[in-house]
C-alpha cells in the first residue's frame, strides 16, 4: 500500500463487479476479513480488506447482499493470494 492512500470503500455491487474483473488480471492479491467472531452473537463477516498492486479497497459486506462475484478472484489458479491471520479467515 502506498503511505497516506485513502482506500476506496467499496458498498456497491456493480462496483465489486468491477473490482473482480480488474483482479483477475492481476498475477496477486492481498486479503484480509474482519468479522466479530469473538463476541456471543453469531459470527459475521464485517470488512474484507483487498489490495490489487498498490492499491488497496475496502469491501463493505454488510451493503453488499451478494458476495459470490469475489468467488471468481478466490477460485482462480493463476492468482497468487496473500492472505492476512488466513488461520481466522477461513
Amino acid at each position: 500500500m502506498v503511505a497516506n492512500e485513502i482506500p476506496e470503500i467499496i458498498s456497491l455491487p456493480e462496483r465489486l463487479l468491477s473490482l473482480v474483473t480488474e483482479a483477475l488480471g492481476e498475477p496477486w492479491i492481498g486479503l484480509d476479513i474482519e468479522g466479530n467472531g469473538f463476541y456471543r452473537y453469531p459470527e459475521q463477516v464485517c470488512l474484507i480488506q483487498i489490495s490489487i498492486g498498490d492499491t488497496p479497497y475496502l469491501v463493505d459486506p454488510l451493503d453488499i447482499e451478494d458476495m459470490g462475484p469475489l468467488g471468481k478472484i478466490l477460485s482462480e489458479p493463476s492468482i497468487t493470494k496473500i492472505v492476512h491471520s488466513g488461520d481466522y479467515d477461513i
